[in-house]
């Protein structure tokens, strides 16, 4: 409890570290999730993500955005120990904690990987945020099956994303979508990004 304490403030050392390694609870992973993301030592924050990553993390999005690290980017681990903690937490995560981690994280979008992660892990507000951060560095087909998306946040930042994506498939798929759509909201950013959207309007 002390090192939960600590955890809590940022006064931590490397025997509290090893403490949560030794606990088997979830409240062990949050607390080291915690101090990898507002820890100012680089080393023990290190250290911190290194046992993280070596506990059972069954929670998503970290389970998810852990595994990235590990198949992908392992021997960067060091650059993503703080943006990884953030949106590993999107319950607490503010908007300015989300831009933050987004651009910490731009070298390594590139390929896709980390948006894919972002999806599978079923986290809707996080999935939106990515869509939004990483859009531009993501081919237009990952976006079209989120326009059937359930939460219509992630649908709404989809139809956003897509915008100026001329591709026939892409917009075939646009206008698709769009005659499908039940939300007015949803349907008006259809209208103000996507001149595909006014063949309706002809019947």
């Amino acid at each position: 409890r002390k090192s939960l304490i600590k955890s809590a403030t940022g006064e931590i050392d490397l025997a509290d570290i090893t403490n949560f390694g030794r606990w088997l609870s979830d409240d062990a992973n949050d607390a080291l999730l915690a101090v990898c993301a507002i820890i100012e030592d680089g080393e023990l924050g290190l250290e911190a993500f290194d046992v993280l990553a070596a506990k059972r993390i069954e929670s998503e999005p970290a389970q998810s955005i852990l595994e990235w690290v590990k198949n992908y980017y392992w021997e960067y681990r060091r650059k993503l120990v703080k943006p990884v903690a953030i949106i590993s937490q999107p319950q607490i995560a503010s908007d300015q904690d989300y831009e933050f981690a987004f651009k910490k994280f731009t070298p390594f979008a590139k390929d896709g990987s980390l948006f894919r992660a972002i999806v599978a892990s079923e986290d809707y507000k996080l999935t939106a945020m990515a869509i939004k951060y990483l859009g531009e560095y993501t081919a237009g087909e990952e976006f079209i099956g989120l326009l059937y998306h359930p939460d219509p946040d992630v649908r709404l930042a989809s139809v956003v994303a897509l915008k100026g994506r001329n591709e026939l498939s892409v917009l075939q798929a646009i206008y698709r979508a769009y005659e499908r759509e039940k939300d007015e909201k949803v349907r008006e950013e259809y209208r103000k990004h996507h001149w595909v959207t006014e063949r309706g309007k002809k019947r």
